[in-house]
């Protein structure tokens, strides 16, 4: 692989403008605001409610049983609700949370509530991860994944790679039930590879940007675990800086599920597909244990994730090989992994990756 000689760019730092206020009247007498003390924050709270739904059986026995879990602000305390509840999985809580902590709600009903979505049959919000069907012409059609969720002038769009699709065309639901929105702009001219955006002299790797129509919406969520998984993790945010060798990420594409273990080995490249297509301005990534991506995952986000299991976007994926016949990768054929850095992404299309 070979790097391009465009002009590196650097991402615009964060900037607030401020106004004076206005001079107030003088204060003669002041009054300290009183506040109720209590054992725990909302934000510890919150970390419990995110977290104890996705446990293992072996981390807290009888979780599979759980249904729900909200926080209860008058009590401070999360609530989770549950059939029944063995006195196993009580004990469980308390030892792991604390008995103030989590309480138990029996709740008649509620193990007949089953998943309305997973990575495979996604519905509105839409989260990134889940399997498109894009439509480059009114005849032709491809799958591909959604990445990170968007947002512009108060309206939700979606990213994912340029040659997923066409710039009239269109994206839906696997079914076709659900006509989730037009493609509104990408940067991939179909059998030919990256091209310029108008008024770029740069070129920004492989990516399109689509609408979600006012009828529906997406939410700053990504599917995690298996191809089928219907959990997710919260996007907190943006990588506020380039991928640069030594990297971390992890993928999450429709064919393959959450994929972590890439290390960025290098930025600027330029990659020519096997079928003719080239990509350029890209991030390559490789690992050598555990399965590559496949064919259908591009698109797909590629993030790193902190220590409370919250994602913050890097990239979108292009494409990828190696692992051989298995499609595994080892010391003699890694798995490889091609993506546009999100940076590109934030100075390409109007708007910005949604974040919690």
């Amino acid at each position: 692989m070979e790097t391009t000689g465009e002009e590196s760019f650097e991402m615009p730092e964060d900037t607030t403008e401020t106004t004076p206020a206005p001079d107030g009247p003088t204060v003669t007498e002041q009054v300290a605001p009183r506040a109720e003390v209590v054992e725990h924050s909302v934000t510890a709270l919150e970390s419990v409610r995110d977290e104890v739904l996705q446990l293992s059986e072996a981390e807290l026995p009888g979780v599979s049983g759980l249904r729900i879990a909200f926080v209860d602000a008058a009590e401070n305390r999360v609530v989770v609700e549950t059939e029944t509840a063995a006195p196993a999985l009580v004990t469980a809580l308390g030892e792991r949370y604390g008995t103030d902590t989590v309480a138990v709600s029996l709740t008649p009903g509620a193990d007949m509530m089953e998943p309305q979505a997973n990575r495979q049959n996604d519905t509105s919000p839409y989260y990134g991860g889940s399997r498109i069907k894009s439509w480059l012409t009114t005849s032709s059609a491809s799958w591909c994944t959604a990445g990170f969720s968007w947002r512009y002038s108060g309206k939700w769009y979606m990213v994912t790679a340029g040659h997923c699709t066409s710039g009239n065309g269109a994206i839906t639901n696997p079914s076709e039930s659900d006509y989730i929105g037009p493609v509104v702009r990408d940067n991939w001219k179909n059998g030919y590879g990256s091209v310029k955006l108008s008024g770029q002299s740069y070129y920004s790797g492989d990516l399109s940007l689509y609408r979600v129509n006012s009828d529906s919406a997406a939410t700053p969520r990504i599917y995690k675990g298996g191809k089928t998984s219907s959990s997710s993790r919260l996007v907190h945010g943006y990588w506020r800086r380039w991928a640069q060798s030594g990297d971390k990420v992890c993928t999450g594409g429709m064919m393959t599920g959450e994929l972590c273990g890439w290390k960025v080995t290098a930025t600027q490249a330029t990659i020519h597909y096997s079928g003719g297509t080239t990509a350029k301005n890209m991030v390559v990534a490789k690992k050598t244990s555990g399965s590559c991506t496949i064919k259908g995952d591009s698109g797909a986000p590629v993030y790193t994730v902190d220590s409370s299991g919250q994602a913050y976007a890097k990239g979108i994926l292009s494409g990828g090989g190696g692992g051989g016949s298995d499609n595994s990768g080892g010391l003699l054929d890694p798995c490889w992994l091609y993506f546009t850095d999100i940076g590109l992404a934030n100075s390409a299309f109007p708007g910005t990756v949604a974040w919690y």
